[in-house]
């Protein structure tokens, strides 16, 4: 049995109509998970939903759920992303916050830290805060996806929340008459 199934192209096709169904409100998570089920077992995966299930706490539903959230959350997301460009001289920053409990909650305080090692201090907070600027590259260097915005990872338990342009100022985010040219880039708006 193959573990690509996620570049078989009826799998992929058929994960793209379930999640456009259920961005239109047209399909549950219930009604998706089994159209889903229906079109592993279909393309001969049964042997990987049988193992899954074997695992117990049901892995199939388990695995199932958090593929299809975590694609509908990125796609309401990335949309959310795309408004905020528009918007960026009234919000120009966010702050992530953890916006439900899970079971294992991530260390988002020293992924912050990493992230913002990696990227700039400029137009970012520490990890106290997790604030930045829109823009800013902490937000794709966080994202296991490689996105400027959430999810940042599977099963995510963060999220983000608009920061107006007082509070942005107060956090010292903007960027001065002497700031460096990519600090006041991330004041763009990005179309990408």
């Amino acid at each position: 049995m193959s573990d690509e199934f996620d570049k078989d192209p009826a799998f992929v096709a058929a994960f793209e109509r379930t999640i456009k169904g259920m961005m239109a409100g047209k399909l549950s998570l219930l009604e998706a998970r089994k159209r889903m089920r229906e079109k592993l077992r279909a393309i001969g995966y049964a042997p990987f939903l049988d193992q899954l299930n074997a695992e117990g706490e049901d892995g199939e539903f388990n695995w199932l759920n958090t593929l299809l959230e975590t694609n509908l959350s990125m796609r309401q997301c990335r949309a959310h992303w795309l408004r905020q460009q528009k918007s960026l001289e009234s919000f120009p920053a966010q702050q992530m916050v953890r916006q439900r409990i899970i079971k294992h909650p991530r260390d988002w305080s020293s992924r912050w830290s990493e992230a913002l090692a990696r990227t700039t201090k400029d137009g970012a907070t520490d990890s106290k805060k997790k604030a930045a600027l829109v823009n800013h590259p902490i937000w794709k260097a966080l994202c296991l996806f490689g996105n400027p915005y959430p999810p940042f990872e599977y099963d995510d338990d963060m999220g983000i929340e608009p920061l107006d342009w007082d509070e942005t100022e107060a956090l010292g985010l903007l960027p001065g008459p002497s700031a460096s040219l990519i600090h006041r880039a991330m004041m763009n708006p990005r179309t990408e």
